[in-house]
This record gives C-alpha cells, structure tokens and sequence, in this order.
C-alpha cells in the first residue's frame, strides 16, 4: 500500500525495477554494443544481432501479459453485447472471425 505521507509512490523516486529506463542501465551493456561496433558492425547490425536478441523475452512476456488482459476485456464486452448494443471489441473480433473465414475458403 503506498504511504500517504509521500503520495503517489512513483512520482518522485527512482525508476522500479523492471522500468524503460533500467534496462539500459542494468540488462545490456554498453560494452556489448560498443565491441560489436569495434569489430566493424553498423547500428542496424549492432542492433539486430546484440540487443534485439537480448530484448526478446521481455517482449515475449510484455505480449503475453497483454494478450491475458487483452482476453479478459473481451469476455467482459461479450456479456455486454445485446441486438442494440455493440461493443467495440466485439466488434472487432466479428470483423477477424469473417476474414479469417474467407481466407480459409481460397
């Protein structure tokens, strides 16, 4: 619980851990991309080939933790949805199910 006394915990302090901004301080380091970058490689390459291969499992739970909200919002919108009333997310998904269906038919 956050202590009234400070307010909103977050405003004032550090980054938590897990951040944006603690990833560049904390999981890559810079030696990495500057040795690549010695050894002739561009940014794009030094990119690819070191820190993208570093920030895949974060992505990968990053997608992960949105898909299981992103599922819970939908069942939430399915009870809602009547004859006169359409929820946006339902929607979408009706307008995925018919192209996902006309595809298979090709």
């Amino acid at each position: 619980m956050p202590d009234p006394r400070r307010g909103r915990r977050g405003i004032a302090g550090p980054d938590p851990p897990g951040a944006a901004g603690d990833l560049r301080r904390r999981r890559i380091h810079p030696e990495l991309e500057e040795s690549s970058l010695a050894a002739g490689a561009d940014g794009f390459t030094t990119f690819r080939r070191v820190t993208l291969p570093l920030l895949e499992p974060g992505l990968a739970a990053g997608w992960a933790l949105l898909f299981a909200a992103f599922t819970r919002e939908l069942s939430a919108s399915i009870l809602l949805y009547s004859p006169k009333l359409e929820v946006v997310s339902v929607v979408i998904y009706d307008i995925y199910r018919r192209a996902a269906s006309a595809l298979c038919r090709r």
